[in-house]
């Protein structure tokens, strides 16, 4: 993704920080902000909420306006850069993974069972994730195995690991570029079973 580009569409300099909340559902969003409430003074920032699906951006419009937060939606783009950047369109989640400086796996701080770990990973993107991951056991393994995703478990711990992050940057930049090597090991699972299904003749020579 062309991510010069998309910072221009929004405003967002060449070297301010951005959070992407990504997938997210009901039940996230209330955690996330009341993580961020105590620490928007020192965040420098952008902030990126992606929920799963568009018909609940009212409800998260809410939430936003409830706190006073500065927001706008990407269908009403300027290019004035704004705190919170809220996704209420398709299609753009990993054009925002890939301009993001730290990203947070949704649907993982209820018991919805996480998305997709993989997308950012392949942006070499440092990531945070919540608990429920179950449905991505496998994933969740190899990059616990390689140190190469942080799990928090409530508001609390997501607000010290972002603190973490702004303190140790190179760290977390570390973490990001292990995830993406955890991705490339799982490339060419296809081609491998396939040639073992061949071995075993269990399928025809092409």
């Amino acid at each position: 993704p062309e991510t010069s580009t998309l910072r221009q569409r929004f405003g967002i300099p060449a070297q301010r920080h951005s959070i992407c909340f990504g997938s997210t559902h009901e039940g996230d969003e209330e955690q996330i902000l009341e993580a961020l409430e105590p620490i928007w003074s020192k965040l420098d920032a952008t902030i990126i909420i992606a929920p799963r699906h568009p018909k609940r951006v009212s409800s998260i419009e809410d939430l936003l306006r409830a706190r006073n937060l500065d927001y706008e939606k990407v269908s009403e783009a300027t290019s004035a850069a704004r705190r919170i950047i809220l996704v209420d369109t398709l299609g753009e989640l990993c054009s925002f993974y890939a301009a993001s400086s730290l990203v947070f796996i949704g649907g993982s701080l209820i018991k919805r069972g996480g998305h997709n770990l993989m997308e950012p990973a392949a942006f070499s993107k440092p990531m945070l994730t919540g608990p429920h991951t179950f449905n991505f056991r496998y994933e969740m393994m190899a990059l616990n195995r390689s140190k190469a995703v942080q799990t928090v478990k409530n508001a609390d711990e997501l607000r010290q690991a972002i603190e973490n992050w702004l303190a140790n940057p190179g760290e977390y930049a570390s973490m990001g570029n292990r995830a993406r090597q955890v991705l490339d090991s799982m490339a060419g699972a296809s081609s491998r079973t396939v040639a073992s299904l061949k071995q075993l003749g269990l399928l025809p020579d092409a």
